[in-house]
């Protein structure tokens, strides 16, 4: 068993999570992306990088894809307050 921590990285095919989960992997980290698009799954697998479809419906999806897990980083859409004005 490879005792490298793995960690689950929601949102792992935008911008964001891709970002995060290749920071990750170039800790030393092994990344499990996980994305609700099978299709979009297969664009990020790469060495250290193992994709997860998580259907957000399916709560035993959900369990198989932290199973394992040592961390897991959730990334959320961008979305600007009304007006326009932005908030962090």
């Amino acid at each position: 068993m490879d005792p490298t921590p793995i960690v689950a990285v929601t949102g792992a095919t935008g911008a964001q999570g891709k970002a995060i989960a290749h920071a990750f992997l170039a800790a030393g980290w092994r990344v499990r992306a996980l994305t609700r698009d099978p299709a979009k799954a297969a664009a990020i697998a790469a060495p250290g990088i193992t994709p997860a479809a998580m259907p957000e419906d399916d709560a035993a999806a959900l369990a198989r894809a932290l199973d394992g897990a040592s961390a897991l980083a959730i990334t959320l859409p961008f979305a600007p307050l009304p007006g326009g004005r932005v908030a962090w």
